[in-house]
């Protein structure tokens, strides 16, 4: 914290991206911060990325776009000036963390667009802490040692990230009381981590083919099926190849025996002729030619893929991890607002009687 305040207090460094050297060089950097002391955020990133491994906390740089703007409830509007960089600190117990030590443009907004410095490095936040103005640090204790390498203030920001409430007033023999149900609640969860993936990609499987009710349906399954099996054992199955050509390739690459192969060959013309044909081919032996290539693909497989298609199916994942994004969404926007209501609250507080 007390190397984003140094950054981003007034006087000491000025945000501009007019007359900036955009080297890399060490020499750069260097007149950066001891002579110019001007840039935009890709100088302020490697600054504190640099500084804070020179205190020995493990840093890195991001490039990427902030959150942008909300424009509607659902919608976000990221222009090309939301284009960012930022250095990310690594705290034991609690991960990389975002700093933002770009400071604010001459109009006194976000150096950057829509950047802005997240809740837990700003200590002005915290109103249960008397703050020195000058340094950010609490008032009460020794500024030497509150650097952001000294063992007290590391504990006290990462309890902070945690939501710790009581500090050293927590007992030993609370922790030890909590431990057993945690344990227990942290086995069954990773349980039901462990059967989920293949629980779901034998319900998807169950659900498509009951929901298939004529021939051009049941062979758009068996082509959903033959590429999800195929995903599942680390085959790789390219949205460009045609069905045929696809079926060609996996004939190629795998040990089939003719019947094997002849099922193959009839999912693949099901889904051309559903596909592009006037009428659909019959569909009453499609479901068990594709039981009979999902075993041969199994069998042609290494051992690790056989396993990993039963118990980690890659397929059952991909809905997952856009389901994951959604919610990193929603996380962002709730951020997002409670800086906001956070920002409107001081400017409120600070406005004289």
């Amino acid at each position: 914290m007390a190397l984003q305040n140094w950054f981003t207090e007034a006087g000491n460094f000025v945000y501009s991206i007019n007359g900036v050297s955009s080297s890399n060089s060490p020499q750069a950097l260097k007149q950066f911060l001891t002579k110019t002391k001007k840039g935009y955020c890709q100088q302020f990133a490697f600054g504190m990325a640099v500084l804070a491994r020179l205190l020995h906390i493990p840093a890195r740089v991001v490039i990427g776009y902030t959150q942008g703007t909300l424009v509607t409830t659902d919608t976000w509007q990221v222009k090309t000036s939301d284009a960012h960089a930022w250095p990310e600190l690594f705290f034991a117990g609690a991960g990389w963390l975002r700093f933002e030590p770009t400071p604010a443009n001459i109009a006194g907004l976000a150096g950057q667009a829509t950047a802005f410095s997240p809740p837990y490095s700003n200590p002005q936040e915290d109103a249960t802490v008397s703050t020195n103005p000058q340094t950010g640090l609490p008032a009460s204790s020794n500024p030497s040692s509150q650097t952001p390498s000294g063992h007290a203030n590391k504990k006290q920001f990462i309890g902070k990230l945690k939501g710790a409430t009581g500090g050293a007033g927590n007992s030993d023999v609370s922790r030890k009381s909590s431990s057993s149900p945690l344990a227990a609640v942290a086995i069954v969860l990773l349980a039901v981590l462990l059967i989920a993936p293949g629980v779901t990609r034998l319900i998807t499987r169950r659900w498509r083919w009951w929901k298939a009710h004529d021939d051009a349906a049941r062979a758009h399954v068996a082509w959903c099926e033959l590429r999800d099996d195929l995903t599942d054992h680390r085959i790789a199955s390219r949205p460009s190849e045609s069905p045929r050509a696809l079926a060609r390739r996996v004939g190629q690459m795998l040990t089939l025996t003719d019947a094997e192969r002849e099922a193959l060959d009839r999912i693949a013309l099901a889904e051309e002729r559903a596909s592009y044909a006037a009428s659909p081919a019959g569909s009453a032996q499609l479901k068990s030619d594709t039981a009979l290539v999902r075993r041969a693909v199994a069998r042609s497989s290494g051992l690790r893929a056989r396993w990993s298609a039963r118990i980690v199916p890659t397929s059952s994942l991909v809905p997952a991890r856009a389901g994951l994004q959604h919610l990193l969404d929603v996380f962002g926007w709730i951020e997002l607002a409670t800086t906001r209501a956070r920002n409107r609250a001081l400017l409120r507080h600070q406005e004289p009687a």
